[in-house]
């Protein structure tokens, strides 16, 4: 039996179902809730993870140059400030930046950056957490099995940003060495500020397709996550914006904050971050509710295989079901 055919985009009416389903899925997976639980895990993963990202950087600037690290903490300082206020990246995100480097080397791999990782994959897995409810996934995983996971992306995380920073730092100078001999030099500038943005964008892009693309049990095709992707960095500039307008209107001219407005800001900015992330998620479970790649059976397989793995183990766990509903494919 052949299931029904898939609606075309073309038609209005598709466009409305997948807004229906996202606007469905926020509320009946409490996006808001999951969204601050997830900006509290990470305000208090900040720290470590600036540690163990400096501690990267360290490594990776023995490659480019020395001047690499201080470099990055200008460049982390100045775009801060585009999204945050500058009292806020004052008496946060500076203060936090230069203890790390000045507690020692910032290349220094040690126990203490260990223990950093395993503290800032908290919030990472917070994130699947929230990730798998948001995509309707009644998935059961052991505990160490979960925070081994959340671990292994945190580590990827920190070692694509100690290579991306860099480079997007030392870029310019880079690119100048290489065509010196050519003359080249001015182009390399103009060529640099006409893409500096392109390309940073293009990072996000791709960081955040590779999150939801690796958040599930299954693998959909890379480029259909795409669109979540882009919802969230449109969410999370918008919530940026309207973030820095309330605090100019509010939080700054009340005495009543205090020498908590700036953590505050912290954790509205995360907390915009994460709904950003999970709404892109709810859209990226609409197109995949409306044009599956992978079959309900198939989904079923995986998350059973995943539970009897537990029940060998001699836990006990109830039966697996994928929530939601969900098309059928021949």
């Amino acid at each position: 039996m052949t299931s029904a055919a898939p609606p075309r985009l073309s038609e209005t009416r598709t466009y409305r179902a997948i807004a229906g389903h996202v606007f469905r899925g926020a509320l009946d997976h409490r996006i808001n809730g999951l969204a601050a639980e997830v900006a509290f895990f990470a305000l208090f993963a900040l720290p470590p993870s600036l540690l163990a990202l400096f501690s990267a950087i360290g490594f990776v600037s023995q490659s480019i140059g020395p001047e690499a690290t201080s470099r990055v903490r200008a460049e982390l300082l100045l775009n801060a400030a585009r999204f945050l206020t500058p009292e806020t990246v004052h008496a946060i995100i500076e203060p936090t930046i230069d203890e790390l480097l000045a507690g020692g080397r910032a290349d220094l791999i040690s126990i203490g950056v260990i223990f950093a990782l395993w503290s800032a994959s908290r919030a990472a897995d917070a994130l699947l957490a929230a990730l798998h409810i948001a995509y309707a996934i009644d998935e059961r995983l052991s505990i160490w099995k979960r925070r081994g996971l959340a671990l292994l992306y945190t580590l990827v995380a920190v070692t694509w940003g100690s290579i991306i920073l860099p480079l997007l730092v030392m870029g310019p100078d880079l690119g100048r060495a290489l065509t010196r001999p050519f003359g080249l030099e001015s182009t390399v500038d103009l060529l640099w500020g006409v893409l500096y943005w392109p390309v940073v964008l293009t990072a996000v892009l791709v960081t955040l397709t590779a999150v939801y693309h690796f958040a599930l049990p299954w693998r959909t095709p890379f480029l259909r996550d795409l669109p979540g992707s882009i919802l969230a960095l449109v969410v999370w500039v918008g919530g940026t914006a309207a973030l820095r307008a309330y605090v100019r209107w509010v939080v700054e001219s009340s005495p009543i904050y205090g020498s908590l407005a700036s953590p505050m800001i912290v954790l509205l900015w995360l907390y915009f971050t994460a709904f950003g992330v999970l709404m892109g998620a709810e859209l990226n479970a609409a197109i995949e509710t409306l044009w599956p790649t992978v079959t309900r059976k198939e989904k079923k397989k995986i998350l059973r295989d995943a539970v009897d793995d537990l029940r060998a183990q001699g836990e006990e766990v109830a039966p697996v079901s994928t929530t939601g509903p969900q098309n059928r494919k021949s």
